[in-house]
């Protein structure tokens, strides 16, 4: 049985890099005023770095919904899936993987809460990525110690 590794885009991973790194990236969506972009998506890094420095408001993000979580989920009907996402403290992302967990009723899925943004969730998804390339099952990449403050 294959593994797919997903996670949200505050990962900072861009397209690119998510494709030569085969995971899957889940975007939020982020507002400067009334424009709205999908992260990655319609609005690469370098471009929400200058906007960022050019706009008088700053930006919101809007969190990755269950149903989106259901179609990422649904793509791999027949793979393990690791998914390493965005702190529940910081935006309710976690907990719409949570719930589509539950919607698609999955005993292969399993959620870490990186209990971090960019640079440590992208730290959290390379190491899944490694361990991966050593041959551990999802459930063996999530107990090996990525699941260290909370098990979901």
């Amino acid at each position: 049985m294959a593994i797919k590794i997903i996670t949200d885009s505050t990962s900072d991973f861009s397209l690119e890099d998510a494709q030569k790194l085969d995971i899957e990236i889940v975007p939020l969506k982020v507002n400067f005023g009334s424009d709205e972009y999908i992260d990655k998506f319609t609005i690469s890094n370098e471009q929400f770095y200058k906007r960022l420095g050019s706009s008088d408001v700053l930006p919101t993000t809007t969190l990755v919904n269950p149903e989106q979580f259901i179609e990422s989920f649904n793509k791999y009907p027949h793979d393990e899936i690791v998914g390493i996402f965005l702190s529940p403290k910081l935006s309710g992302t976690f907990q719409s993987a949570a719930m589509a967990k539950e919607a698609v009723d999955r005993e292969n899925i399993y959620l870490v809460d990186s209990t971090s943004t960019t640079i440590g969730l992208s730290l959290l998804v390379k190491e899944a990525i490694r361990l991966k390339g050593n041959g551990l099952s999802a459930q063996a990449i999530f107990e090996s110690g990525l699941n260290h403050l909370q098990k979901r």
